[in-house]
Parts: structure tokens; sequence; C-alpha cells
């Protein structure tokens, strides 16, 4: 039963008359935490995230990240994340019944992982959690298995850049690169050779003949 009002009972008529009073009393109605008649807590509330638990927020984002506590505005006390008090000035928060929003800015600092987040009032704790997740581009790409074995070899998966200054520097013995004309000088040699293969067996068929 909760104390909503006194009420003034007058006994007796004459001069000198003595007043009393006591107490009207009713049963608490509560919400969010609070009795709406006397504004006692509800020993059995235990506030609860309503909206925005288990989200998910990608570095390099520009959005806020809001959550929703079903504990009154007016008892409201303070926002902890992973166990430490949030600055004041990394959120904002707004009647409904308790909206809490995170900065981008403050969103930005935070890890990548999983990440708990307590809406503190005075009627209990709401918590609940949220995801932090590399943005677009963000971190280092893994190397499949090609690359990993380019990589280590020392040459580039593409074939181009240094494994082309290295085939370009391979070809310093001194000796100048072999051209057309070298193949050329190798088809007369043979021609020659051949030409006086047959003219010596034109010579000795003509002195057989003279015999």
């Amino acid at each position: 039963m909760c104390v909503i009002s006194l009420e003034w009972i007058t006994e007796g008529k004459k001069n000198g008359e003595e007043r009393r009073y006591e107490a009207q009393k009713k049963t608490h109605t509560y919400e969010s935490g609070r009795c709406t008649q006397c504004n006692g807590i509800d020993p059995d509330f235990r506030p609860s995230i309503t909206e925005g638990a288990g989200g998910v927020w990608k570095k390099g984002s520009k959005d806020t990240l809001s959550f929703r506590s079903d504990a009154g505005y007016a008892d409201f006390l303070k926002v902890q994340m992973d166990g430490s008090d949030v600055a004041v000035t990394d959120y904002e928060v707004s009647e409904g019944s308790t909206i809490v929003t995170l900065k981008a800015s403050y969103l930005e600092s935070l890890s990548v992982g999983i990440h708990t987040l307590s809406a503190i009032s005075q009627t209990g704790t709401a918590e609940t959690t949220f995801t932090i997740q590399e943005g677009e581009g963000g971190g280092e790409t893994p190397k499949t298995e090609d690359e990993a074995t380019k990589a280590e070899s020392g040459t580039s998966l593409t074939g181009g850049g240094d494994s082309k200054a290295g085939s370009d520097t391979s070809n310093t013995s001194g000796k100048a690169p072999g051209t057309g004309d070298d193949s050329r000088a190798a088809l007369w040699g043979m021609l020659a050779l051949f030409a006086g293969v047959c003219s010596a067996k034109i010579v000795l068929v003509r002195r057989r003949k003279t015999r």
C-alpha cells in the first residue's frame, strides 16, 4: 500500500475542537519502475533494453547508435561501456522512456568486437551488447595461397615490377643479345659449303672424262 494524501477529520463541534488526520492508503500503480501515486520505486522492476539490442556499427561510418531503456527518463544516471563510465560528451540522452545515443566519434574510438552497454538509472540497470565491425577497405586483406608463395619467393603475383627488373639485370654477362643476323650468317655459311662440295664433284667428273 502507498500513502498518497493526508485527510483532515474533524471531531467535535465545540470551541477548541480537536482535529486529527489519517493517511489515505491505496494500492501502488507502477510505471517504468515508479509508483504513479507515491513515486516509490518498484522493488521488482528490472530495466531492460527494448530497442537497439545487438546492434552493429562499422568503422568509418558517420551514423550514431541508439538504445532505448524502459526505465524512466527522470531516473537516468549515466552510461557505462564494458564496465567503465562514458563521458557525457560522447552520448546524448532523450526522453521516451530513456533513449541513449552514442556519437560516431566515440564509436570510432572503440575496438573491433563485441561491447557491453549499460544504461544506469535509479530504478536499475539495463544492459545489452553490440558489435563494432571493420569498415570497408579497413584492415589487411588476407593473402591467397598463391600470393603468400609469391611473397616468400620475392616475386609479385602479376609478374610485373621487380620481376621485370630482375630479368633485365640477369643479362649482364657482357655479351650482346642474339639477333636475326646470326641466323642469316649461319645460313650463308651452309650454302657456301654446299656450293664448294658441288664444285669439287664437278671437277672430279671432268678429270675422269678427259682420261
